[in-house]
């Protein structure tokens, strides 16, 4: 009644894991640095650099971002709606 298999199954899925923690972080740091280099990003001095807005600017875009909001809110309370309508409709049709 030996459990070493276990174990040994145990430190190489280790060993594993840690191989691919290296390469998923070589790879992020690759995919990184092509879409700063891309510029999708501005940096100076090792941190984001942001635009420049007015107050008036910062207000417009906020009340679209709601707006936007409220609409996506809207349209999946109707997809709700019709969906709950069809599944009684087919569930009424069913017991009868």
């Amino acid at each position: 009644m030996s459990y070493a298999g276990h174990v040994m199954d145990m430190i190489s899925r280790f060993k594993e894991n840690r191989a691919q923690f290296k390469s998923r972080r070589n790879r992020y740091s690759e995919l990184r640095k092509a879409y700063i280099d891309a510029g999708h990003i501005k940096f100076k001095s090792g941190k984001p650099v942001h635009k420049k807005i007015t107050e008036e600017q910062r207000q417009r875009i906020r009340q679209q971002i709601i707006k936007e909001n409220r609409l996506l809110m809207w349209k999946r309370i109707l997809a709700f709606i019709l969906a709950l309508a069809l599944t009684i409709m087919i569930i009424y049709f069913v017991i009868k």
